[in-house]
């Protein structure tokens, strides 16, 4: 399964695990490619979490105001991939 969370993240599955990947594009070769930005996880709320503690024990943030930044971007991105997996469960509904 493969579900479009927004334009940059795609929610991707398997029979036994969930993950999310990012698209990036490539300036030196020109190309885009796929980065996964979760672990594997056995549900879809577990693969957010796993994307959320990713983001922030990854980050290069060097004072609690960098920190703060990014955490109101992380929760931008997350409130549009909420909105459009709630959508597409809508959707499905109908």
């Amino acid at each position: 399964m493969k579900i479009k969370l927004d334009e940059r993240h795609t929610l991707i599955s398997d029979q036994y695990c969930c993950w999310i990947e990012q698209a990036r594009h490539s300036d030196k070769k020109g190309t885009d490619y796929q980065v996964r930005v979760s672990g594997y996880c056995g549900t879809i709320n577990q693969a957010l979490e796993s994307y959320i503690d990713r983001k922030l024990l990854g980050s290069d943030a060097e004072s609690a105001e960098e920190l703060l930044r990014e955490i109101r971007l992380l929760k931008e991105v997350l409130k549009k991939i909420s909105d459009n997996i709630n959508a597409k469960i809508l959707e499905a509904l109908a």
